[in-house]
This record gives structure tokens, sequence and C-alpha cells, in this order.
């Protein structure tokens, strides 16, 4: 359970969408809920999908958010470069 503390904070980002947080983690722990959410893609959304798999939304993109998370928190890029 990534060291995280039992409490969390949850902050409403848009009118369908929270972000849930955790201090204390061994490693950065975010959540995005989607009210009322499906199965589906956030960001993207597809008609045809949305019959299938519920609700989508189109105010976050989940592509977008991952690859920022990705990049935001690489492994080793708090650790002390090594002299050459």
């Amino acid at each position: 359970h990534n060291r995280c503390s039992p409490k969390s904070v949850t902050v409403r980002i848009s009118s369908q969408v929270q972000k849930r947080t955790w201090t204390g983690c061994k490693a950065a722990t975010v959540l995005y809920i989607i009210d009322g959410g499906g199965h589906g893609w956030p960001g993207q959304p597809v008609a045809a999908m949305e019959k299938l798999f519920g609700f989508e939304t189109k105010q976050i993109d989940a592509t977008n958010l991952m690859m920022t998370f990705f990049f935001d928190h690489q492994k080793g890029a708090d650790e002390p470069k090594s002299a050459a």
C-alpha cells in the first residue's frame, strides 16, 4: 500500500472530476475519480464505446495526466547524480 497515510485529501478539480492524494507515501500516489464514470478513457470519449462501457468525460485527458505524471516522477530523478 505504498506506505501512505490512511487519510487522503480530495479536491474537486471540475464539475465531473475529483483528485485524491495521500501523504507520507513511498512514491507519489494520485487517484482521479470521474463522477458516474464508466470504464472508458477520459479525454477522448467515443459514443459507441460509452454505450458499452458507460459515461466518459472530456474534462480531463487521461493520456496527458499519465504522461505528465511519469515524466515528473522518473525513477532515480530524486537520487543524487554521481560525480564523473
